[in-house]
């Protein structure tokens, strides 16, 4: 009897000998054997694309994990694909929303006609510049008052102005203006119109000028005025907002205003009649809304 030694034991052990029908299949795919002529039976190779995935249920397999960054989709063709079961289709009878409004009965709406969208719309503005009580050396506390609006488009606009000035209940100073406005460049309106002074004196004055921002934000308006008579006035002011903080804002302003000849009637005499400057301090409560403090000279 042979004496085994211990590594051709191990090598049974870890390798048990097989029959010769097992070493025969072996190299055939599973569940097929060789042949008589010792070769394994042949079979189609399948290629993916000739798979019939029909009957597979891939509801249960976790996609979550799968890079999908790395796949080529180039050579995909989607031609073929059924999309009438995808549920993309709308119902039948129910109105597709379009950017015209066509459709805006089926679309919450914020306000009526709110999908008829305009480039150009119609705007108003009313501004009260100034609402203000001074306190003149003469011991008066007169009312002042400066206010303008206008209504139109981006490029026309009718626009309004008036001037009060009030002592113990009368009005000693009112002037107002009626203007028609064009946009002319960026920020800058040239204005037309009739100016009408109702106290001291009723006198009216045909109205020339500009409104708009200069350099350095400085909001400025010019105009020239002739009366009947020949008598011609020009007057130019200018103010600047510095803000600060978010609601603390400085305003400092200054006016001019020439006279082309004396005008008794108004207390003018030729050239500079009246130089005038401002400052005041003002506090945001809110951008529509801001008390001041300040003075005049």
């Amino acid at each position: 009897m042979t004496k085994l030694t211990p590594i051709a034991a191990a090598l049974i052990i870890a390798f048990p000998m097989t029959s010769l029908s097992d070493t025969a299949a072996a190299d055939c795919p599973a569940g097929t054997t060789k042949d008589k002529a010792g070769e394994c039976p042949t079979q189609a190779l399948v290629t993916p694309w000739q798979m019939d995935h029909s009957q597979m249920d891939h509801s249960q397999m976790d996609h979550s994990q799968m890079d999908h960054s790395q796949m080529d989709h180039s050579q995909m063709d989607h031609s073929q694909m059924d999309h009438s079961q995808m549920g993309h289709s709308v119902a039948a009878g129910e109105p597709i929303p379009v950017s015209d409004g066509s459709a805006a009965e089926t679309i919450p709406m914020p306000f009526p006609g709110a999908m008829m969208m305009h480039d150009d719309p119609l705007l108003a503005k009313v501004t009260v510049d100034q609402l203000e009580v001074r306190d003149h050396n003469d011991g008066t506390l007169p009312w002042v008052l400066e206010a303008n609006g206008w209504i139109g488009k981006d490029l026309h606009k009718f626009w309004w102005t008036l001037d009060l000035e009030s002592a113990e209940g009368d009005i000693e100073h009112a002037t107002a203006q009626f203007l028609y406005g064009r946009a002319v460049a960026p920020y800058w309106d040239i204005r037309a119109g009739l100016r009408t002074d109702l106290e001291p004196e009723n006198r009216q004055w045909l109205s020339l000028g500009f409104r708009g921002v200069a350099p350095y934000f400085i909001e400025t308006t010019t105009d020239l005025f002739v009366d009947k008579d020949g008598y011609l006035q020009w007057r130019l002011k200018g103010e600047k907002e510095l803000m600060l903080t978010q609601r603390w804002v400085v305003i400092p302003e200054a006016s001019l205003l020439v006279s082309g000849k004396t005008d008794d009637t108004a207390a003018l005499g030729t050239g500079l009649a009246n130089v005038s400057a401002g400052i005041r301090l003002a506090y945001e409560l809110r951008r529509e809304f801001a008390p001041y403090l300040g003075a005049v000279w």
